[in-house]
C-alpha cells in the first residue's frame, strides 16, 4: 500500500450533480475540482510500471485519473477541474477497473457508467 491511512487523502475531489435525463449524452456534466498529490501520482505510476491494476473507487476518482492521464500521458501532481464525460465506448487510459459508489438517492454518473457500458473493461472488474 502506498499511503498511510491516517494521512491526508492523496486525491481530493469535489462532487458534481446526478444525471437527471434518460439519455446521458444530453446531461450537462459540470467539471469536478480535484487535487492529485505527488505521492499519489508516484504510486500510480509505479503501479502502472510494475504491471499492476489501477482500480478507481467512484466516478469522481475515475474522471480525475482519466483526465490527468489524458493531459500529461502519465500521472502527475496536479489540481484543476476534470471535465471529461465517460460514456459507453470511452477508451480508458488510466484505470483498469472502476468500482461504482452510488451514494446518491438518484441515478449518478456511476450508475450510468456501470449499467450502460457492460462490455467496458473498466466496468467489468
Amino acid at each position: 500500500m502506498c499511503f498511510d491511512v491516517d494521512s491526508q487523502p492523496p486525491i481530493a475531489s469535489h462532487h458534481g450533480l446526478p444525471v437527471r435525463t434518460e439519455d446521458p449524452e444530453k446531461h450537462v456534466l459540470k467539471p469536478e475540482r480535484f487535487d492529485l498529490s505527488a505521492d499519489a501520482a508516484a504510486c500510480l505510476n509505479r503501479a502502472r510500471r510494475d504491471g499492476r491494476r489501477i482500480v478507481a473507487v467512484g466516478t469522481t476518482t475515475t474522471r480525475t485519473l482519466e483526465y490527468v492521464a489524458q493531459k500529461y500521458g502519465r500521472f502527475e501532481k496536479s489540481s484543476g477541474e476534470a471535465d471529461i464525460f465517460i460514456l459507453p465506448g470511452y477508451q480508458f487510459k488510466a484505470v483498469n477497473a472502476m468500482q461504482a459508489v452510488n451514494a446518491m438517492p438518484t441515478p449518478s454518473r456511476a450508475a450510468t457508467c456501470w449499467y450502460r457500458c457492460p462490455t467496458s473493461s473498466a466496468c467489468n472488474a
